[in-house]
């Protein structure tokens, strides 16, 4: 993939008329090496301390039996059949009046 945009001998720049120098693989798999070992460090941050994925605000969301009936009852179906409405939507809608503390 990179050899079409980097070929390994040098050749003029039409736009510029200057040679352009040939990139050997090696250098091309040097260059990427840098950005491996950053994504390496990150990933071996996120097992080792995992708790930085989420912040935590101390304060759980619960989704217990009453609000599913309610977004089924407002989405227009009931237990056992699917509702009518967007159950995302009417779950989102949920949880952010629980927030405002309606």
């Amino acid at each position: 993939f990179l050899r079409g945009v980097a070929p390994a001998e040098d050749r003029i720049d039409p736009a510029t008329g200057r040679i352009a120098r040939g990139l050997g693989t090696g250098e091309i798999y040097r260059g990427v090496l840098p950005f491996v070992a950053v994504q390496l460090l990150v990933m071996s941050a996120l097992i080792a301390f995992p708790q930085i994925v989420r912040i935590e605000s101390g304060r759980t969301q619960r989704l217990d039996e009453a609000a599913v009936n309610e977004i089924l009852r407002r989405g227009g179906g009931s237990v056992g059949q699917p509702p009518t409405g967007d159950p995302a939507a009417l779950l989102q809608e949920r949880l952010q009046r629980e927030r405002e503390g309606r």
